[in-house]
């Protein structure tokens, strides 16, 4: 089970709704990202479980779609397709690991996770 907390910064008032690093669940792996040109923390899929039959993605869904997306009971075979780390909002941005505690993108101060997780997913 991965959960997903409210990461603040006392300092600049920057917030993030992230993992605060990697997590797996059963059909969805992430990583939280820190983008250089977004000045940002996003979650970025890195391993989802897909149809046998589906065609490969050359791009990573936004972990917002996948999260939206019902599952269906009988899905049939399934097999992991795994992705780079990129920006949700433009893959070539420059990005890099990011995990708790770590600093604020924006002013370098460190950021502090919520008490209870905001969201969590198996």
């Amino acid at each position: 089970m991965a959960r997903v907390y409210l990461f603040d910064c006392e300092k600049c008032g920057y917030r993030a709704q992230v993992v605060g690093g990697a997590a797996e669940g059963l059909d969805l792996g992430v990583q939280t990202i820190h983008c250089a040109d977004c000045h940002s923390l996003h979650d970025a899929v890195i391993a989802l479980k897909v149809p046998v039959a589906a065609s490969p993605n050359v791009n990573a869904p936004h972990v917002e779609d996948v999260m939206n997306q019902l599952q269906s009971i009988d899905r049939g075979p399934m097999r992991w397709e795994h992705f780079e780390l990129a920006c949700p909002a433009f893959s070539e941005h420059k990005v890099k690991e990011w995990r708790h505690p770590g600093k604020c993108p924006l002013c370098g101060f460190f950021l502090e996770p919520s008490a209870l997780p905001f969201r969590e997913w198996n």
